[in-house]
Protein backbone atom coordinates (compact mmCIF):
# COMPACT_ATOMS: atom_id res chain seq x y z
CA UNK A 1 0.00 0.00 0.00
CA UNK A 2 2.80 2.46 0.94
CA UNK A 3 4.64 1.49 -2.40
CA UNK A 4 1.51 2.33 -4.49
CA UNK A 5 0.98 5.52 -2.88
CA UNK A 6 4.69 6.93 -3.28
CA UNK A 7 4.50 5.78 -6.55
CA UNK A 8 1.86 7.45 -6.82
CA UNK A 9 2.68 10.90 -5.72
CA UNK A 10 6.00 10.23 -7.43
CA UNK A 11 3.82 10.20 -10.83
CA UNK A 12 2.21 13.35 -9.89
CA UNK A 13 5.03 15.50 -9.06
CA UNK A 14 7.22 14.55 -12.44
CA UNK A 15 3.92 15.12 -14.62
CA UNK A 16 3.73 18.28 -13.26
CA UNK A 17 7.29 19.11 -13.95
CA UNK A 18 7.39 18.04 -17.48
CA UNK A 19 4.68 20.08 -18.50
CA UNK A 20 6.01 23.10 -16.88
CA UNK A 21 9.31 22.08 -18.23
CA UNK A 22 7.83 21.94 -22.11
CA UNK A 23 5.33 24.01 -21.70
CA UNK A 24 7.10 26.81 -24.48
CA UNK A 25 7.38 23.56 -26.34
CA UNK A 26 3.75 23.27 -26.14
CA UNK A 27 2.87 27.46 -27.03
CA UNK A 28 5.15 26.89 -29.67
CA UNK A 29 3.75 23.73 -31.63
CA UNK A 30 0.12 25.02 -31.06
CA UNK A 31 1.26 28.75 -32.59
CA UNK A 32 2.57 26.91 -36.05
CA UNK A 33 -0.55 24.99 -35.74
CA UNK A 34 -3.23 27.71 -35.39
CA UNK A 35 -0.92 29.97 -38.04
CA UNK A 36 -0.74 27.27 -40.83
CA UNK A 37 -4.37 27.22 -41.75
CA UNK A 38 -6.35 29.02 -38.61
CA UNK A 39 -8.26 25.93 -37.31
CA UNK A 40 -8.63 24.23 -33.58
CA UNK A 41 -5.14 23.26 -32.50
CA UNK A 42 -6.45 20.46 -30.35
CA UNK A 43 -8.13 16.71 -31.85
CA UNK A 44 -9.89 14.92 -29.49
CA UNK A 45 -10.97 11.49 -29.73
CA UNK A 46 -12.72 8.52 -28.01
CA UNK A 47 -10.72 6.05 -26.43
CA UNK A 48 -11.42 2.60 -24.22
CA UNK A 49 -10.16 2.86 -20.98
CA UNK A 50 -9.63 0.76 -18.26
CA UNK A 51 -12.77 -1.63 -17.53
CA UNK A 52 -14.15 -0.46 -21.11
CA UNK A 53 -14.48 3.04 -19.95
CA UNK A 54 -14.52 5.75 -22.87
CA UNK A 55 -12.16 8.36 -22.49
CA UNK A 56 -11.33 11.99 -24.66
CA UNK A 57 -8.18 12.17 -25.40
CA UNK A 58 -6.78 15.50 -26.68
CA UNK A 59 -4.04 15.39 -29.14
CA UNK A 60 -2.21 18.48 -31.29
CA UNK A 61 -3.66 18.51 -34.77
CA UNK A 62 -1.28 17.14 -37.38
CA UNK A 63 -3.29 17.39 -40.20
CA UNK A 64 -4.84 20.09 -42.54
CA UNK A 65 -7.88 21.61 -42.07
CA UNK A 66 -10.72 19.59 -44.01
CA UNK A 67 -8.00 16.96 -44.65
CA UNK A 68 -11.29 14.49 -45.16
CA UNK A 69 -12.34 16.36 -48.46
CA UNK A 70 -9.18 17.17 -49.68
Amino acid sequence: MLYRAIKRIFDIVSSLCMVLILSPVFVLIAILVKGEDGGNVFYKHQRIGMNGKKIGIYKFRSMKLNADKL
